[in-house]
């Protein structure tokens, strides 16, 4: 089953949180697949992937124990995104980029119109998907801070 923009994106945040908050030797507890909890001592980094002693593919998003406190570096509830644009509900861009994809792109004045409207309801996404893919989303912004690379977990499918 492919990954979605938007899982992909909370995914890419989730790991730069983790990567703020973890220090070699600090103990974490997280779900791996099917869900079952495990513990281990956080050793380091394989790219995106945690490693620990035994382990080298645990998510950032699976952990929900550091040093016995309960921690999520998942988005909160307030930051969840939405499947459709890949970016924060009610997230559609500024209205100077939608002016500007409106009036940029085939389709005449009538389209740009009604892309507008569309735009100002929030649902552009329906008709126009492109927009949003125009937008480039999180990972194009995160390519962007490192220089242009795409990670590897950007690129290919994660089981979460």
């Amino acid at each position: 089953m492919p990954v979605t923009l938007a899982k992909r994106a909370q995914s890419i945040r989730a790991i730069d949180r983790a990567k703020q908050a973890l220090k070699a030797g600090d103990r974490i507890a997280f779900t791996s697949c099917p869900g079952t909890p495990r513990t281990a001592t956080f050793q380091g980094w394989d790219g995106n992937w945690i490693c620990s002693k035994t382990r080298d593919d645990i998510a950032a998003s699976s952990i929900f124990k550091l040093n016995g406190n309960p921690v999520s570096f998942a988005d909160p509830a307030w930051e969840r995104y939405d499947a459709d644009t890949g970016r924060p509900y009610g997230d559609h861009g500024t209205a100077t980029q939608a002016l500007e994809w409106a009036f940029t792109h085939e389709g005449g004045d009538w389209d740009a119109m009604d892309f507008l409207r569309a735009w100002r309801d929030g649902s552009a996404w329906e008709e126009w998907p492109e927009f949003y893919e125009w937008l480039m989303p999180w990972p194009a912004e995160r390519a962007r801070r490192l220089g242009g690379k795409l990670a590897a977990a950007d690129l290919e499918e994660v089981c979460f």
